[in-house]
């Protein structure tokens, strides 16, 4: 790890993440803490699919509301599409944050012919993050098995922040042949480093339960699952040097055993405006995704 904070306290700074944006100055941000999130769930909302441009279909894997997929098919998409899984973010434990908020990804993305499956998951204190993870996994098999029947050529695996966390751990420990690759953006992937922070407090991890579902305890299951995935992890270049750290961490591990992985810094974006921009075909991150998915 190239950085490394000298207390607590300043571990809690790296992962307040609407601090280290460059699009609202310091004095607004300490006027209104939330400027940053309210922005970011406007523009999710202005987004919002309504008028059924874009037909839903919802999967569900559990008995919980948040234990659903919904799935994003533009009329008349080839039955071989890709299909690219969006894991919502929120430290895992934002109840108000809800999968089918990210109906955006289904703007960006369906129109250059994929679907798009937002997957939900039930939080913390709820339920351990170590039973997140399997329902996440369990959310995963019922997206392959719709790929399967569909006829889809690859299934493809994203999150952010949380999800970026959730979405590594689906590729290392899911053995799905349809799932072809993954892109955990701004991710958190050693989970320990959260343990003295105050994220921790509704999550209750100590070194070893964190240890458990920490992605880069996972490298045996990368090694035998993702020897012929396609790996992208990316964050944007307007966060924490913590942000930054995790995710060149886990690209080393990953290229270290020889997985195609590559990381990818995004110029310009904070941890919010690296998602709002995918609607923007020409962004850098929509243009990558688009390549990781041969399209």
């Amino acid at each position: 790890m190239s950085w490394t904070p000298k207390s607590d306290e300043e571990l809690d700074y790296q992962y307040a993440c609407s601090k280290w944006t460059k699009r609202v100055d310091a004095e607004t941000l300490r006027a209104d803490p939330d400027v940053l999130l309210n922005t970011h769930f406007d523009l999710l909302k202005k987004n919002e699919i309504t008028d059924g441009s874009i037909p839903c279909e919802v999967l569900s894997y559990g008995e919980s509301d948040r234990q659903k997929v919904a799935v994003y098919v533009p009329k008349n998409l080839p039955k071989d599409a890709p299909i690219l899984v969006f894991i919502h973010g929120g430290y895992w434990q934002t109840h108000f944050i809800t999968h089918d908020m990210y109906e955006i990804l289904a703007r960006a993305f369906a129109p250059f012919g994929v679907a798009v499956a937002l997957l939900g998951y039930n939080l913390c204190p709820d339920i351990t993050m170590a039973t997140m993870v399997d329902e996440v996994l369990t959310g995963m098999d019922k997206v392959v098995e719709f790929a399967e029947k569909r006829g889809s050529r690859g299934v493809y695996v994203s999150g952010h922040s949380a999800g970026g966390h959730l979405s590594a751990m689906v590729l290392a420990k899911s053995s799905h042949q349809l799932i072809k690759g993954g892109i955990p953006v701004s991710g958190l992937f050693d989970v320990r480093r959260l343990v003295p922070t105050t994220i921790n407090k509704p999550l209750y991890l100590n070194d070893d339960t964190a240890w458990e579902v920490s992605p880069l305890n996972q490298l045996d299951s990368y090694k035998k699952n993702c020897a012929d995935r396609k790996i992208l992890i990316t964050y944007g270049m307007n966060e924490s040097p913590e942000f930054a750290d995790q995710s060149s961490n886990l690209n080393q591990a990953l290229k270290n055993l020889g997985i195609d992985s590559v990381l990818l810094p995004v110029p310009d974006v904070d941890h919010f405006n690296i998602i709002e921009n995918l609607i923007d075909p020409e962004f850098l991150l929509t243009k990558e995704i688009f390549k990781l998915m041969g399209l």
